[in-house]
């Protein structure tokens, strides 16, 4: 289930998030960001939109001041991918028995869930093979 989120916004960054929105209904108060610059994944109960910050409810979910794409998104249901810098990580060296930190020039994920993957490509398959069935 999705989190409410009311996250402070500019025009630039809902337009850098806009694609990755995708199956989502955006209102028309996306376009002015400047009056109401709180991007809200519960306008309405409709979909995506903008607000003031003196008319979110306390119904209207959690507030944020600062822009954070990764949490709007994953409140919005949608699943990112979490890429860290190789100076954001370190690994165990087993002979030295220290940490150390992992390249800084490559980057790194964490690696995707194989088994939820395969479920979820399996319902494909199977959605698929009903839909076939139900056009004959």
């Amino acid at each position: 289930m999705k989190t409410k989120i009311n996250m402070r916004c500019t025009q630039e960054q809902f337009e850098a998030i806009k694609p990755k929105l995708v199956g989502m209904d955006i209102t028309d108060t996306c376009f002015d960001l400047n009056e109401y610059p709180y991007l809200t994944n519960d306008f309405n109960g409709i979909g995506i939109g903008s607000r003031s910050k003196d008319i979110i409810g306390k119904d209207d979910g959690i507030i944020i001041g600062t822009w954070d794409e990764q949490v709007f998104l994953e409140a919005c249901g949608i699943e990112t991918e979490k890429i860290f810098k190789g100076t954001d990580l370190q690994y165990w060296h087993l002979t030295n028995k220290i940490w150390l930190d992992c390249n800084y020039l490559l980057k790194f994920r964490l690696k995707p869930n194989t088994a939820e993957k395969q479920a979820l490509e399996s319902q494909i398959k199977e959605l698929q093979e009903k839909l076939n069935k139900l056009k004959q």
